[in-house]
């Protein structure tokens, strides 16, 4: 019996990719069916996302996205609604970008030796194989794409023109410079008679005599030039990663995280290793020092593009996520988990330029084995006392006091001082696309929240939850929902509902939701977060 994928209930087949490979949708539910050793490959491959229902198989991707290897299937492409892995690979590169820029406590292991800091330390190898991954993904963002610019830089190296003084034979020299002149009556010249018949002018003027070789000056141009040292060596480097992580994962990881992570090795092992064996690296020394003063480095295409992505995997031990959600990136493209990081540091570069300063304090976060735990209550300050937090508790026993249950919002927007003084708190949805999901009248809640929770789209709750934060919590004055969308609403305490900035109390109390979505200028929530701070 052949075997079939199809949507669950509907009953209709995926659509292809330009390559072939189904493409899936994460928030249906597909059913598998056919021979059943063809159909246990399938669950073999695709195990996290299993589940055995008689000799059939139900896939439910959730939040993941991306290309997954089906096994009898071939590859299955899976996206979120309109989101798929480059809207994953773009909101990783933004935050490998923020992460870069922030000041860090001392002792979090962002300052250490490059050597040290990516191949000699389990607790970031995990974190420069996610960036290193995301350089290598042809749906990353263009200038993020790492092997373009190592392929432009093999098609034109940086070369270094010196001139050379050499003796050459009579008649192998090119050009004869005035100095060669006075050189050719020296015993350098190795002067011999020849036959007055055969005499030219040089051996008249010489009086009967030639030169058996001659000073000469070449121009010759190498390849073996620090810039290049230090292509190679990063080259270098990032095999390195590939095959620290392959012997890591090979000796803890288990069942897909192990199978998903070592074709992920092999797939950037092909990426690289042509680029590494090109002939060019053959005339290239070791590298000795960075040299990072280098004009080419800093400005030259291709060259100015791996110096980036150096600084950038050097700044690996400055991401600050948990052992389990760096699995998460790396297993299953978890975008929704993806979203609410992304969401924290998002808001963090809006008040970085509301203020118009960048932080003067990160949080240390705690160091583990696998990784570096961004944690609950990381803290993000700036000068005059604004700060954020990520996953800050509130309870009754803290003093960010909730007086009923314990709370813990995503991402806390706190201003010491002026009309907005308080909390400010904001949760990522990324399952919320339209806000008539969120928001609808008092009759529609039941029959729209079944509906929604069969889509795997949204729980009515969620908006109940931000109420719940503006009640429970003593210092919050705004709640909001931050979600992949297009329009803004607020339900403020006293105006009511507000559909727009230019509507919105210059003191908002209340709860809403605004758009936030990478790739895009973040308009509404830069201009929220101007209007907050004053």
């Amino acid at each position: 019996m052949p075997l079939t994928i199809t949507a669950h209930g509907p009953g209709h087949s995926p659509p292809r990719t330009a390559d072939g490979h189904h493409r899936l949708s994460a928030e249906i539910t597909w059913l598998v069916e056919g021979d059943e050793a063809l159909v246990a490959e399938v669950e073999a491959k695709l195990s996290p996302f299993c589940r055995r229902v008689s000799r059939s198989l139900l896939l439910r991707f959730g939040n993941s996205v991306g290309g997954h290897d089906g096994g009898p299937l071939g590859r299955v492409v899976v996206h979120s609604d309109k989101w798929d892995e480059a809207d994953f690979e773009e909101m990783l590169g933004e935050l490998g970008e923020r992460m870069a820029l922030l000041p860090f406590s001392a002792g979090n292991g962002a300052d250490r030796d490059y050597e040290q800091g990516i191949t000699a330390d389990h607790r970031v190898l995990y974190h420069a194989f996610v960036y290193l991954r995301h350089l290598l993904c042809s749906s990353a963002p263009p200038e993020d794409q790492l092997v373009p610019a190592l392929r432009l830089i093999l098609a034109r190296p940086h070369r270094r023109f010196e001139r050379v003084t050499r003796w050459s034979p009579l008649p192998m020299v090119q050009r004869v410079e005035p100095r060669a002149l006075l050189g050719m009556v020296t015993p350098h010249a190795k002067l011999t008679r020849v036959p007055r018949a055969t005499a030219n002018v040089l051996a008249q003027a010489l009086h009967g005599h030639l030169p058996q070789q001659v000073e000469e000056t070449r121009v010759r141009g190498t390849v073996d030039v620090p810039e290049n040292r230090f292509v190679k060596a990063f080259l270098g480097k990032a095999l390195g990663i590939v095959e620290q992580m392959r012997g890591v994962v090979a000796k803890v990881g288990r069942g897909y995280f192990r199978q998903r992570i070592l074709a992920d090795c092999d797939a950037m092992t092909r990426e690289l290793q042509p680029l590494r064996r090109h002939v060019l690296w053959d005339e290239v020394s070791e590298l000795r020092r960075v040299p990072a003063e280098s004009q080419v480095l800093q400005r030259q295409r291709g060259y100015r593009e791996v110096l980036r992505h150096w600084v950038r995997l050097r700044l690996t031990a400055r991401l600050p996520l948990h052992p389990d959600t760096t699995r998460k990136l790396l297993e299953i493209k978890d975008i929704a988990e993806l979203y609410e990081i992304w969401s924290y540091f998002e808001v963090e570069r809006q008040v970085s330029l509301g203020l118009g300063r960048p932080p003067v304090e990160v949080g240390t976060p705690n160091v583990g084995d696998l990784g570096v735990n961004l944690g609950r209550g990381l803290r993000i300050a700036w000068e005059g006392s604004v700060e954020l937090f990520y996953n800050l508790s509130y309870s009754r026993s803290r003093r960010d006091r909730s007086y009923s249950l314990p709370l813990r919002p995503d991402v806390v927007l706190r201003i010491p001082d002026g009309p907005n003084r308080g909390d400010h708190l904001f949760d990522a949805k990324f399952k919320v696309r339209k806000l008539d999901d969120a928001v609808q009248t008092a009759e529609d809640v039941d029959e729209a929240e079944q509906a929604a929770e069969r889509r795997g789209m949204f729980k009515h709750a969620d908006l109940y939850k931000m109420h719940a934060y503006r009640d429970a919590i003593s210092n919050a004055r705004s709640v909001w929902i931050l979600y992949p969308g297009s329009e803004l609403r607020f339900f403020d305490e006293v105006g009511g509902r507000v559909d727009g900035l230019e509507e919105l109390p210059e003191v908002p109390r209340g709860v809403g939701a605004i758009p936030l979505r990478p790739g895009e200028q973040g308009d509404a929530i830069a201009q929220l977060v101007q209007r907050m701070l004053g």
